[in-house]
C-alpha cells in the first residue's frame, strides 16, 4: 500500500534497513538508492510515500535530496538520519521540511515509530484531500448549500483569518475578508424541503449577490448574502427588500402558510459574520415567540399585501379599507401603531423600491416605468423619484 525509499551510501546499512519488518505499517514496496541522483531517478518513476536518507554521503547530502524534492514539489515525506549530533544539521532538517531527524545508530523500533508517524500524516492528508475533492464536486452541483459546511465549521471552531482566507480561495467562494454582506433569516413551520428553499433563494437573491445557506433545523434557514454589486444598494436596501418580499411571497404561497423573514444591516464579512448570524437568529426567535399574530397585526399584513399586489395602479388607504372591510380611519390608526409608519409612506417606499428594480433590471423607458407604477404623469414620477433618491430615474440608471 505504501512505498518506502531508503538512501545510504553504505550497502550494509541499506541491507540492514531493508531487513526491518515494515509490513506491519502497510509498506509493501521497499526501494533503495546509494546516492542522491539514484534516489531522484527512483522518485521520478515511482510514487514514494516516505524517504529515509542518511545526511552524510559522498557528493550530495541527504539535505540536498530533500531540497531537490521540495523544488520538484514531490509529496514524499522525508526522514533524515545522521551520525553527527550537531545542532546545525537539525536546523537544516527543519529548513528542508524533514518530518523527523534521527541520530545514528537508532534502533529498529525508533525508526519504525518515526515512519509510522509519517504515514499517519500521509493518511490525514489523503483524508483531507478526499474531503476537499468531494466538497469541490458538491460545490459544482449545489453552490448554495456547500458554503454552509464551511460556515458551520467557522462557527463551531475558533478559526484564524488566514485559515479562513485559504479555505475561501480553495473552495473558490466569492467572498473576501472585507466583503459586504447581509444575513437573511427565514422561518416557516413547513420549511423542510431543502431543494425548494434552495431553488427559491437562487431565483430571488442571486441577482443581488452570492447566497450561502445554513439549514440548522428543519424550519429555519439562515442565508449569508455576499453583495457582488454594491452599486445596486446605493446606501439603501431597496432592491434587497424588494427581492425579499418576493421570496417571502413565493415561499408563503408554495408552503401555504406565513413565512417569517428577518434581515440584518449590511456588515463586513470578517470578523462580524458570526455576531450578525446570532442577531438574525435572535430576531427569528422573537418572531416565533409571538406565535399567532393578533387580529391587528394580521390586518396590517393584509393591508401591506394589498399594496404589494396593486403597485401597478395606485393603492390607496380607502381602497385597502374597502378591500379589508374596515373603516379607513381605523386602518390608518392600526397601520401606524403596528408598522410604525403611515400607510402612504409605506406605499411610496414600495413604489420607489420597485422603480429601482425596473430601472436596474429592465430596459423600459422611464415613462413606461412610471406607468407600471400607476403614475399617469411621468414628469410627476420623475419629481417624486428625485426627491426620494436625490437623482432622476435616468441619472440613477446611468450611475
Amino acid at each position: 500500500m505504501y512505498t518506502l525509499l531508503l538512501v545510504d551510501d553504505e550497502e550494509a546499512t541499506l541491507l540492514g534497513l531493508s531487513a526491518i519488518d515494515w509490513g506491519d505499517l502497510g509498506i509493501t514496496t521497499i526501494l533503495s538508492a546509494s546516492s542522491v541522483n539514484e534516489a531522484l531517478e527512483l522518485l521520478e518513476s515511482n510514487i514514494v510515500h516516505v524517504v529515509v536518507t542518511d545526511i552524510r554521503m559522498p557528493g550530495q547530502s541527504g539535505i540536498d535530496l530533500l531540497i531537490e524534492m521540495n523544488k520538484r514539489q514531490y509529496s514524499t515525506k522525508g526522514i533524515l538520519l545522521s551520525g553527527y549530533a550537531e545542532f546545525e544539521y537539525a536546523k537544516q532538517a527543519i529548513r528542508v521540511h524533514a518530518v523527523d531527524y534521527l541520530l545514528k545508530p537508532c534502533s529498529d523500533e525508533e525508526l519504525l515509530i518515526s515512519v509510522e508517524g509519517v504515514l499517519k500524516k500521509w493518511k490525514e492528508e489523503e483524508s483531507q484531500d478526499t474531503e476537499r475533492q468531494n466538497m469541490l464536486l458538491e460545490l459544482s452541483k449545489k453552490p448554495v448549500f456547500i458554503g454552509g459546511i464551511l460556515l458551520r465549521n467557522w462557527k463551531v471552531n475558533k478559526t484564524e483569518v488566514e485559515h479562513i482566507q485559504r479555505q475561501i480561495d480553495e473552495y473558490q467562494l466569492p467572498i473576501k475578508i472585507d466583503s459586504q454582506c447581509y444575513w437573511v433569516g427565514i422561518y416557516n413551520e413547513l420549511l423542510k424541503e431543502g431543494a425548494l428553499i434552495e431553488h427559491e433563494v437562487q431565483s430571488e437573491l442571486s441577482s443581488i449577490g452570492f447566497p450561502i445557506m445554513l439549514m440548522e433545523d428543519p424550519c429555519t434557514v439562515t442565508i449569508l448574502l455576499i453583495v457582488q454589486n454594491e452599486e445596486l444598494f446605493n446606501g439603501k436596501k431597496e432592491l434587497l427588500n424588494h427581492q425579499i418580499i418576493k421570496l417571502k411571497q413565493r415561499l408563503s404561497m408554495k408552503l401555504k402558510t406565513t413565512t417569517v423573514v428577518e434581515i440584518t444591516d449590511c456588515f463586513t464579512f470578517w470578523p462580524n459574520v458570526m455576531e450578525q448570524i446570532n442577531q438574525v437568529k435572535h430576531s427569528i426567535e422573537k418572531a416565533k415567540q409571538v406565535g399567532n399574530k393578533s387580529s391587528s397585526e394580521t390586518l396590517v399584513e393584509r393591508a401591506k399585501q394589498y399594496v404589494r399586489l396593486n403597485l401597478h395602479s395606485y393603492p390607496t388607504l380607502q381602497g385597502a379599507a374597502d378591500k379589508l372591510q374596515v373603516h379607513s380611519a381605523y386602518l390608518s390608526k392600526i397601520f401606524k401603531e403596528i408598522s410604525g409608519e403611515n400607510f402612504s409612506d409605506y406605499t411610496h417606499q414600495l413604489k420607489m423600491e420597485h422603480a429601482v428594480y425596473l430601472l436596474v433590471h429592465t430596459n423600459q423607458r422611464v415613462i413606461k416605468v412610471a406607468e407600471s407604477l400607476g403614475y399617469s404623469d411621468s414628469s410627476y414620477f420623475i419629481k417624486v423619484f428625485k426627491k426620494y433618491f436625490n437623482k432622476t430615474p435616468q441619472e440613477f440608471r446611468n450611475r
